[in-house]
């Protein structure tokens, strides 16, 4: 099963850990490339462009959208 997680905080890390050691298949995406790669690199699944990470290596960042999504609370 592939999960996608949006964010990059405590719940995050907790949940994509579990279900990585659980075997799970997870794509991590958040508002900041950087973060999202570094968590995706932590727990060995595929950061914000898409790729795995190479074993004890680390994802490339790229092609991850930029800015504050539109639509939220602060719009209204």
């Amino acid at each position: 099963m592939r999960i996608g997680i949006l964010g990059t905080g405590d719940m995050a890390d907790a949940l994509g850990t579990q279900w990585a050691r659980a075997g799970y298949e997870l794509l991590i995406g958040g508002r900041t490339p950087s973060r999202a790669a570094a968590l995706a690199e932590r727990i060995g699944a595929r950061g914000p462009d898409g790729r795995k990470p190479a074993r004890g290596g680390r994802v490339r960042r790229g092609g991850a959208a930029r800015g504050r999504p539109r639509g939220g609370a602060a719009d209204a």
